[in-house]
């Protein structure tokens, strides 16, 4: 069951400077129903080898210390990269009975 658990998990890797969010887990608490479990956006300020990551509020405050796990990157809408995708024919034959 561990080997099964560790081949689903996915390192997180972020960077000093990066924008992530930070998921709050305290909405459960005070549920809404159109209420974002996300805050943010949070600038990395450093890392540590055990997944503790120091993050800082962007408009102002002090940096604070959360587990990795509850964190993810910030993406802006305009840094997505445009794919390329091929044009795919069906030719839709009709089954021809011989009898």
């Amino acid at each position: 069951m561990k080997r099964y658990h560790d081949v689903k998990l996915r390192l997180k890797t972020f960077e000093v400077g990066q924008k992530v969010w930070l998921y709050n887990s305290r909405l459960k608490m005070f549920p809404g129903k159109l209420r974002s479990k996300w805050n943010g956006p949070y600038a990395v300020v450093s890392n540590t080898d055990y997944g503790t990551v120091e993050i800082q509020d962007l408009k102002a405050g002090q940096p604070f210390k959360v587990n990795g796990h509850r964190l993810k990157p910030y993406v802006v809408a305009g840094t997505f990269q445009k794919l390329e995708v091929e044009t795919v024919e069906f030719v839709v034959g009709v089954p021809v009975y011989t009898a």
